[in-house]
C-alpha cells in the first residue's frame, strides 16, 4: 500500500479526468458485497466503479431497515460537509470520499445495529463521470447486506478493526466507541493492514492500546484542519491515561496551502502517560501535539511550522523528524516552569532537500521553554543558530554532543543562540544523566510496556525441501526484553536472541517452537512456529 494515494482521493475533482466523454459509470464491486452476512455496524459503504468517478453535487444515499422498510439514515450529498457525532462531539466530515474507482460512503456513526438486514438506495448524480451522472440504486433488493448478530464479549481484552469488514469492527472509532467511559481493564485494538479514512475522538477511557498489524501498511489518515473543524486533528484523546500507540502510520492529509495549516495528526490532553512506539506521522504544520506526559521511541515524524508542540513533557528516544520548510523550526514547547518540556536523546533530526535556514525551536512568547537535545544528529539544513526566540530569559534551549548526519563529526556551535546552552560532559554530567532519564523529566513517571508481539517467521515454510530452518519474532516492549525460546514447551539451551536459527534440522529438531519474550513489566508467548 502507498499511503501517498490518501491524498489524491481526498482531493480529486474532475479536473482530472479526461476531457472526451467516456462510457457510463457501472459498478464493477460493492463493500459489503450484495446479500454480505455478519457486516460489522459500523460499516462504510464502498462502490467501485468501472472507471474513475467524480463527485456529483446532488441527490442522496439512503439506507433502510429491511424489516420495516424505515429508513434510518440519510447521507446528503449535497450538504457536503456533515455534521457526524464522532465520540461524543460533533465533527464536520465529508460524506463522500474517491480514491481512485473507489467511492467511500460514510454513514453516521452508530446508526446501524446488530442483527439487522438493511438494503441502501442511491440517488442520481451523486457520482458520475464525463460519460454522465451514475444511474443510482432503487428498490430494496439492488445493495443489501446483515449485519453481525452481536457485539463482541464486553469483558473483551482485544477487538480486532478489519477495513474489508472481517474484525469485531470495520473503524477505529467503531471499536472505541464499544469500550465504554471509564473503563479500566486493559484493551488492545488491533488494526488489520489497510486504510482507514476516519477521525477518531475518545474521552475518559483509561489503558487503551491501538495496534497495527503492519507499520507502513495500517494507514490512519483524514483531511482535517480548522477550516473544517475546531477540533482540527485525525485523532483526539482527552483524559485517556495509559493510551499506547504502536507499529502504525497517521497521516493528516490536509494538502500544504497557502504556507500550510494546522492539520495534526494526534492530539492528547489532560491526563497521560502516553506511549508511543514504532510509529509514523505525517502532515505539514502542527503534526504532533501533545499535552500530557508521553514517551515516543523509535517513531518517525515530518512537518513544518513547529511540528512537534504542546504544553506537555514528552522524551522522544530514537526518532526521526524531518523539517519539510525552510526557516521554520522543528519544535515549540509552551511548557511553564517548573514543567519539563521536551527532551531527544539519540534523535536524527534532518530536513528535507533544498531545505535551509531551519530551527531546532522557537520560543516567542512561550515563557520557560524546555527543549534538550542529547546525543542527537543534526542535517545540515539547520541554521547555525541552532534557536530562534524573542523571550528568552528562562528558556532552556540545551544541547549536547550534536553530531552530524553526513560524517558523525561534531555540529559546530559556534554560532549558537546567545542564550542556548551546550552541557560539558563533566561539569553537567548530572544534569545530563537526569535529563536522560524519563522519570525526571515525565514526574517520576518510568514509561514501562509488556510486550506485544507483532511478528512471527519461519524461513522454511517459504522454501521446500529446506535443512536449515531460521525462526524469528519481532516484538515491541519498554524496556528491552529478554527472549527465550522452547521446543515441544521446554527450554532451548542457549536460544536467547529473538531469531533461533536450526542448521540441518535433524528429526530430533523437528517440533513446535515458540517463544516467550519477557521484560520488566511481564511476559507473553508466542503462537507455535512447526518445524518439520
Amino acid at each position: 500500500m502507498k499511503p501517498i494515494l490518501i491524498v489524491s482521493f481526498l482531493f480529486l475533482t474532475s479536473s482530472a479526468l479526461a476531457q472526451s466523454p467516456g462510457p457510463a459509470l457501472t459498478i464493477a464491486s460493492r463493500l459489503p458485497g450484495q446479500g454480505a452476512k455478519e457486516v460489522p455496524p459500523d460499516t462504510h459503504l464502498n462502490i467501485t466503479f468501472s472507471a474513475p468517478p467524480s463527485y456529483g453535487t446532488t441527490g442522496q444515499v439512503r439506507i433502510y431497515d429491511a424489516a420495516d422498510n424505515s429508513l434510518v439514515d440519510t447521507i446528503d450529498i449535497s450538504a457536503s460537509p456533515q455534521r457526524y457525532m464522532i465520540g461524543g462531539t460533533a465533527y464536520n466530515a465529508y460524506p463522500l470520499l474517491i480514491n481512485g474507482n473507489v467511492v467511500t460512503i460514510y454513514p453516521h456513526p452508530n446508526v446501524l445495529t446488530y442483527n439487522k438486514t438493511y438494503y441502501v438506495q442511491m440517488d442520481a448524480g451523486v457520482v458520475k463521470n464525463d460519460g454522465g451522472d451514475f444511474a443510482g440504486m432503487s428498490g430494496n433488493t439492488a445493495w443489501t447486506f446483515t449485519t453481525k448478530a452481536a457485539a463482541p464479549a464486553a469483558s473483551s481484552a482485544k477487538l480486532v478493526v478489519a477495513a474489508d469488514g472481517t474484525g469485531d469492527f470495520a473503524t477505529v472509532q467503531g471499536a472505541l466507541d464499544f469500550i465504554p467511559r471509564g473503563n479500566t481493564n486493559p484493551v488492545t485494538i488491533f488494526i488489520r493492514k489497510g486504510l482507514y479514512v476516519e477521525i477518531m475522538n475518545f474521552s475518559n477511557k483509561a489503558n487503551i492500546t491501538f495496534l497495527g498489524e503492519d507499520r507502513l501498511d495500517t494507514v490512519i489518515g483524514y483531511p482535517n484542519n480548522p477550516r473544517l473543524n475546531s477540533n482540527r486533528c485525525v485523532m483526539q484523546g482527552n483524559n485517556c491515561m495509559g493510551t499506547a500507540l504502536l507499529n502504525l502510520t497517521i497521516r493528516d492529509t490536509t494538502p500544504k496551502m497557502g504556507g500550510g495549516n494546522q492539520a495534526e495528526t494526534i492530539i492528547f490532553k489532560g491526563a497521560g502517560n502516553l506511549i508511543i512506539s514504532h510509529c509514523n506521522f505525517y502532515s505539514f504544520q502542527d503534526t504532533i501535539q501533545i499535552d500530557c506526559p508521553a514517551y515516543v521511541t523509535d517513531c518517525h515524524v515530518e512537518g513544518d511550522i513547529d511540528f512537534l508542540w504542546g504544553t506537555g513533557a514528552v522524551f522522544y528516544n530514537h526518532c526521526d523528524l524531518k523539517e519539510l520548510t525552510s526557516k521554520d523550526s522543528v519544535l515549540v514547547l509552551r511548557n511553564a516552569a517548573p514543567k519539563h518540556g521536551a527532551v531527544l536523546l539519540n534523535c536524527k533530526i534532518d530536513t528535507a532537500p533544498g531545505v535551509t535556514g531551519a530551527f531546532l525551536e522557537q520560543n516567542q512568547g512561550y515563557g520557560d521553554s524546555e527543549v534538550v537535545l542529547l546525543n542527537c544528529q543534526l542535517g545540515p539544513g539547520f541554521d547555525p543558530t541552532g534557536w530562534k526566540g524573542t523571550n528568552t530569559t528562562n528558556v532552556h534551549n540545551w544541547e549536547y554532543n550534536s553530531t552530524n548526519i553526513s560524517d558523525g563529526q561534531p555540529v559546530d556551535v559556534s554560532k549558537r543562540a546567545a542564550w542556548s546552552k551546550q552541557l560539558d560532559k563533566e561539569k553537567d554530567a548530572e544534569t545530563i544523566a537526569n535529563y536522560s532519564n524519563p522519570a525526571y523529566l515525565l514526574g517520576g513517571w518510568s514509561p514501562t510496556m509488556q510486550p506485544v508481539i507483532l511478528g512471527l517467521t519461519n524461513s522454511a515454510d517459504a522454501i521446500a525441501n529446506i535443512t536449515t530452518a531460521t525462526l524469528s519474532v519481532t516484538a515491541e516492549a519498554i524496556p528491552a526484553p529478554t527472549y527465550q525460546w522452547m521446543k515441544d514447551g521446554a527450554p532451548v539451551a542457549g536460544a536467547t536472541e529473538a531469531t533461533l536459527k536450526i542448521d540441518h534440522a535433524p528429526t530430533g529438531q523437528f517440533g513446535n517452537y515458540t517463544v516467550v519474550v519477557t521484560n520488566t513489566a511481564g511476559s507473553v508467548t508466542s503462537e507455535p512456529l512447526t518445524v518439520k
